[in-house]
């Protein structure tokens, strides 16, 4: 299903989930049901043909056999793909006598909305709330309830806008929208994995449930998507209902402000600490509330005014806080928590506890990473200045002035110096490809649409390039709020991966209707290559060729074939793995995009195609 699709069907369902959401509901699970009953048939057709070659061995003997082994192996894919089984999220359970103003807060939302309490409290380390149904018995029995609450979020909230967060929460279970959501997740799990397993396995079965699946997996999502979406409405509706419409409306500005603050500005600022000291210095939890209010009132109203003009995209069922504030009908308003009045301190001296752990796991994670970093960025340090030496002399060359611009951003801390070089190359070398693109990246994570250009440009110089620029684009003009232009990035980066999925495919193997022609080399590329494959011992002879391709031609795939057994020894697959080894890392030479095989043994077929193409043996 093309993104355009995609979004024409969600577009068409999305009034119905608002207006009669029950209706909409059953239509979601009947299509489910009918993926399971496909499913189900299928299923029943490959039992029933393994029980037949069972059967039948008695009259075909090893042939009943060899269908007893195929039809038996797919049955088992099958089993092995539909049992799912949820774990349950990770997190540090904690319960009421270890948190009793906390647990009062749970019981009082539960009590005043008159829904199913959680069998575990878990406290997590993310920045989230989240509340997840794992049934008892895998597909069978009730199912246990787990809120999971991020220690982050409690330092970033208010009391009050806890409980609006938590009511929501409560909201997916007031409404059952977890019991049905997760239901609708395992079914597309299950059927994610089922066609995922046959088509590594290559079994005869994947006949049967592959070409049904892949076409209806992608119209399942986004037949379901409205509704997981209209339950963030329901759920934040309830938010408002259980303390106030202005309330819900600060928890999710705080939220969204505060989110973006961890992940833009304060988990980076703490990791790049490792390019100045060879050991973390940090205690991110503890120091996180005093962070949050050394933060400007401009740069929270610059994350939250990117928050606001961020649409509701098709990559995520949470509406935009745009779209979201609306239907509470409220504006804006960040209310920071004061010291007091964080909600962490509803933990009580737990609160000291479990940040001191989760700092404590921190440095023990990110010290080894840290203390890398550390010597790479000394050692990066020295380059960037013999860099600098050298360009205060005569010109760097292309590549080596864009690695100084990017090691003067990274590690000079000088971002407007780094800027003005790229800038500088861009016009020095205007067919640099990556300069462009490092240009127009730079430009656009400061909001200057200029980067648009300079990305398409770097698009237009090298078109391998497309998939990260259109990334980019698509990101930048949903912060923008330009749906449309979003829209169209999102199908060239749609299309472009899906050709290069085939690209892929196409390159990773060798087929025997493969068509191939001659190398095209020169001599001189050919005379070092065959001088490297002479530090090969393993390698009798060598056979190079141009694989005849049907996608992204203008990219050639080189083929070298190795033979390793002469005709009076025994073929060892050690010893061809050895030579494919020996190749790799000797023949430096090899052109990009080559694959090595050595056809001996099993791959001997092949041998005899290249021996009598002209040219083709190098070696």
């Amino acid at each position: 299903m093309s993104i355009t699709t995609h979004a024409e069907l969600i577009q068409r369902l999305e009034p119905l989930a608002v207006n009669n959401p029950a209706a909409y509901q059953r239509r979601v699970i009947g299509l489910a049901l009918a993926g399971n009953v496909y499913v189900l048939i299928c299923f029943l057709v490959l039992a029933g043909m393994a029980v037949a070659a069972a059967l039948s061995v008695v009259f075909l003997k090893l042939l009943g056999v060899k269908l007893l082994l195929i039809f038996g192996a797919g049955l088992w894919i099958a089993l092995r793909a539909l049992w799912v089984s949820v774990p349950e999220p990770r997190g540090l359970k904690i319960r009421a006598n270890e948190a009793p103003d906390l647990f009062a807060m749970i019981e009082d939302i539960r009590k005043t909305l008159g829904v199913p309490g959680f069998h575990h409290v878990l406290l997590s380390n993310d920045f989230n709330a989240s509340v997840i149904q794992v049934p008892r018995f895998g597909l069978f029995g009730g199912s246990r309830n787990y809120l999971t609450i991020g220690l982050p979020l409690l330092k970033g909230t208010t009391r009050a806008q806890t409980r609006a967060i938590l009511a929501h929460e409560f909201g997916h279970l007031s409404r059952n929208h977890a019991k049905v959501g997760n239901w609708i997740y395992r079914q597309r799990l299950r059927w994610m994995r089922l066609a995922h397993s046959f088509e590594m396995s290559g079994q005869s079965g994947g006949l049967l449930f592959t070409p049904f699946l892949k076409r209806f997996l992608p119209y399942f999502n986004a037949y379901s998507f409205p509704l997981a979406r209209a339950n963030e409405y329901e759920a934040d509706a309830t938010s408002a209902q259980l303390t106030d419409p202005a309330t819900a409306a600060d928890a999710l500005t705080a939220v969204y402000a505060v989110g973006h603050f961890l992940d833009e500005s304060y988990w980076p600022g703490i990791y790049a600490r490792a390019t100045q000291l060879p050991e973390p210095d940090a205690m991110p939890l503890q120091e996180m509330p005093d962070a949050i209010h050394s933060v400007s009132e401009n740069q929270w109203r610059h994350w939250i005014d990117a928050a606001m003009a961020h649409a509701s995209g098709l990559d995520d069922t949470h509406p935009g806080l745009s779209d979201r504030l609306a239907a509470l009908k409220q504006a804006p308003r960040l209310c920071l928590p004061t010291d007091e009045d964080r909600a962490d301190r509803l933990l009580g001296e737990l609160n000291n506890t479990i940040s001191l752990e989760y700092d404590q796991d921190w440095l023990r994670e990110v010290t080894p990473g840290w203390q890398q970093r550390f010597e790479q960025a000394k050692e990066g340090k020295a380059h960037l200045d013999n860099l600098d030496r050298q360009a205060a002399e005569a010109p760097l060359t292309p590549e080596m002035a864009m690695e100084r611009a990017l090691l003067t951003e990274s590690l000079g801390k000088r971002e407007s110096d780094a800027l003005a070089q790229l800038r500088e190359l861009t016009q020095r070398q205007p067919d640099f490809a990556m300069a462009h693109f490092h240009y127009g990246a730079r430009l656009l994570s400061r909001n200057d649409s200029n980067g648009e250009s300079a990305l398409r440009e770097a698009m237009r110089l090298d078109e391998d390039l497309t998939v990260a620029v259109a990334e980019r684009l698509v990101a930048f003009h949903r912060r923008r709020g330009d749906g449309k232009t979003a829209l169209h990035w999102e199908r060239a980066l749609e299309s472009r991966t899906e050709l290069e999925r085939r690209a892929a495919f196409e390159r990773q193997q060798i087929r025997s209707s493969d068509k191939f022609d001659r190398h095209g080399l020169d001599q001189a590329t050919i005379a070092t290559l065959r001088d490297q494959l002479r530090a090969c011992p393993d390698v009798r002879k060598a056979y190079l060729v141009r694989k005849r391709l049907k996608t992204m031609t203008n990219k050639p795939q080189f083929i070298l074939v190795l033979r390793v057994t002469p005709f009076y020894r025994m073929h060892r697959d050690e010893r061809a793995r050895r030579a494919v080894r020996e190749v790799l890392e000797k023949a430096t030479s090899l052109p990009p995009e080559t694959l090595v095989f050595c056809a001996d043994g099993e791959n001997s077929a092949f041998a005899s195609r290249f021996r009598w193409m002209r040219g083709s043996r190098i070696y």
